[in-house]
């Protein structure tokens, strides 16, 4: 009796993207007063990229039912479109047409940013797109919107 026993899943992050997720939350643990003012000058530093970013990715909802593909979850927003870019420029062929999506979400006290893709006509349509690129060596879990 050949066949799959257990479907892998993907990690929540892709382990590429692993070093900036483990060295943001040490710093934010350890900062103290003195520590504080460099850490809010390096945002405030990249603000125009992030803005422009932001007001054009991050997506505010997506109507229940959607279908949609889940690439990773990083830090920023700006991380999240950095990672698509690569995505499309690797897995162009695969991607097509599909729509960035970038989703600001929280959990246990921190936010992050799931990046999706959108552009699928029913469920099978996403898990086809996730199998292939699992295949090459992509993190991806089919999801739908509640």
């Amino acid at each position: 009796m050949a066949g799959v026993v257990a479907a892998p899943r993907p990690h929540l992050r892709p382990a590429r993207a692993a070093a900036p997720a483990e060295s943001g939350p040490a710093v934010v643990a350890e900062a103290t007063p003195a520590e504080a003012t460099p850490a809010e000058a390096t945002p405030a530093e990249s603000t125009p990229a992030a803005e422009e970013s932001t007001s054009v990715a991050v997506t505010a909802s997506l109507p229940a039912g959607t279908h949609l593909v889940q690439l990773g979850a990083f830090d920023s927003a700006e991380i999240a479109a950095s990672e698509w870019t690569r995505l499309q420029g690797k897995f162009g062929e695969f991607l097509g047409s599909r729509e960035r999506v970038i989703q600001e979400t929280q959990s246990g006290g921190r936010t992050f940013y799931r990046l999706r893709a959108e552009g699928f006509e029913d469920r099978a349509d996403a898990r086809r797109l996730c199998a292939a690129l699992t295949a090459e060596g992509a993190d991806c879990i089919p999801v739908t919107v509640d």
